[in-house]
């Protein structure tokens, strides 16, 4: 009988593979990275949402998260760094800030990056859950919804034409990894293997059109041209 590979193995060589490529061809191109995502690349916007609204933190706002690198919790679903960290270090960029976070957004500097990304976040709609009767447990922060974030801060950086075009082409954007926690939460409301199978198809054409529908609005309403790298970390588990 072949022997099993673990996930975790699978997404670190995924990882490794990534900063391979991205050291020889992005050093020195990138000044920025913007990310979207779940848990897997949340830099801390799941504990500024959760803390804030509900005066409860997440799990991830206590130790042992993040205590062997940065030695306190940081919202990093991680006790250390996570692949978006090793990326942004390798490139010889700054870890990527949560677009939520201490301060008034129109204030804040995210000139070397902004990370939308959500611990639990889904790539589909809250309504296609409770369509097929599966109730998310907490307040689900979709693709869709981290997109408007995008849109918010592109207003906030984008007063002068020329600063906007040149942040954009010089900013590499990671989609992902996002996905895992639709077909999660579909498993845990008692929904079949076949079932969830099923929503395959319709999570990754939702994740491909919100990237090129995204694309194209804004090289159309901005004339500018963006470098978007589609960024796929392999699925694991993670605590929650």
């Amino acid at each position: 009988m072949a022997s099993k590979i673990s996930p975790l193995k699978i997404a670190f060589a995924c990882a490794v593979l990534f900063l391979l490529s991205a050291n020889k061809y992005a050093r020195g191109c990138y000044k920025s990275i913007i990310s979207f995502g779940d848990s897997l690349a949340d830099t801390g916007n799941l504990l500024y949402l959760e803390s804030t609204s509900s005066n409860k933190k997440p799990r991830c706002g206590f130790l042992p998260y993040g205590e062997t690198f940065f030695h306190h919790p940081t919202g990093r679903f991680s006790d250390g760094r996570l692949i978006i960290d090793f990326i942004a270090q390798d490139m010889g960029l700054p870890f990527v800030p949560p677009f939520h976070g201490e301060g008034n957004v129109n204030r804040r500097n995210y000139r070397e990056g902004v990370n939308f990304a959500v611990g639990g976040s889904t790539a589909l709609e809250d309504s296609f859950f409770a369509k097929i009767g599966v109730k998310i447990p907490y307040a689900n922060v979709s693709l869709a919804a981290q997109m408007s974030w995008f849109k918010e801060f592109l207003s906030t950086i984008c007063h002068e034409p020329s600063n906007c075009k040149k942040f954009l082409q010089t900013s590499l954007v990671l989609m992902g990894e996002i996905g895992g926690n639709d077909y999660n939460h579909a498993l845990l409301g008692g929904k079949a293997e076949e079932e969830v199978g099923s929503f395959i198809p319709r999570v990754v054409k939702t994740i491909g059109l919100t990237i090129e529908d995204s694309k194209k609005e804004l090289e159309h309403a901005m004339e500018v041209g963006m470098a978007w790298d589609r960024a796929w970390a392999c699925p694991i588990c993670c605590p929650a």
